[in-house]
């Protein structure tokens, strides 16, 4: 058997073992349940849900449900607040990651001399047409 198709058995494996435990649990994943946890967990909730918050994209997750989410859990404005913080936080690691991760891949493309990758050759003449032209002449005229 192949990597691959092992790891997509051991996925399918998992998903299901998750889905049986859910199922058997499934009176303790009340609304009123969530609730108790919520006030016994006190301010860590909030810090679990914008901990979580910026890994969601590695997971499929959508922002919207996440967002949905914290404002079902928390209330409208602060799980609004909650998830803008998680959001950004999770933006700000992506940009970290990607520019230190990546950032000598980059370096590594432009030339020495620290001119422009594209040679002179390859751009428009000044006053050749262009497929922008027709609607940049379009909306200037309207005016």
């Amino acid at each position: 058997m192949r990597p691959a198709s092992l790891a997509r058995a051991a996925l399918l494996v998992a998903l299901a073992a998750g889905l049986a435990l859910a199922f058997a649990n499934r009176e303790q994943f009340s609304q009123e349940a969530l609730q108790q946890w919520l006030t016994s967990a006190g301010w860590w909730a909030p810090v679990a849900f914008i901990a979580v918050t910026p890994w969601a994209p590695c997971y499929s997750c959508l922002g919207s449900v996440l967002t949905l989410a914290a404002g079902a859990l928390f209330g409208i404005l602060p799980g609004a607040l909650y998830s803008l913080v998680g959001a950004t936080l999770g933006a700000v690691l992506a940009f970290l990651v990607a520019r230190h991760l990546a950032g000598e891949t980059g370096s590594r493309k432009r030339p020495a001399d620290g001119s422009s990758s594209s040679s002179k050759e390859s751009r428009p003449k000044p006053g050749a047409s262009s497929p922008w032209s027709g609607w940049c002449r379009c909306s200037l005229s309207t005016r």
